[in-house]
């Protein structure tokens, strides 16, 4: 049964990328356009992550800043 993707393919890879993930590439239900969606994903994860963190800085210094 074939799944239809959460995700739409990202950029392409780099051939540094394409070497680096190359035994994924070869897995059939992966592939390349398998390893885009990972790639887009991943991105988009670390991204969450970095306005995560910099909203945790800015709620720590405005409770630093009001207890003065």
């Amino acid at each position: 049964m074939q799944i239809p993707a959460l995700v739409a393919p990202g950029d392409e890879l780099s051939r540094e990328e394409v070497n680096r993930y190359s035994r994924h590439l070869l897995i059939p239900n992966v592939g390349l356009l398998g390893q885009k969606r990972i790639k887009k994903v991943y991105r988009g994860i670390a991204s969450a992550r970095c306005l995560l963190q910099d909203a945790a800085e800015k709620f720590e210094a405005s409770k630093s800043t009001s207890r003065n």
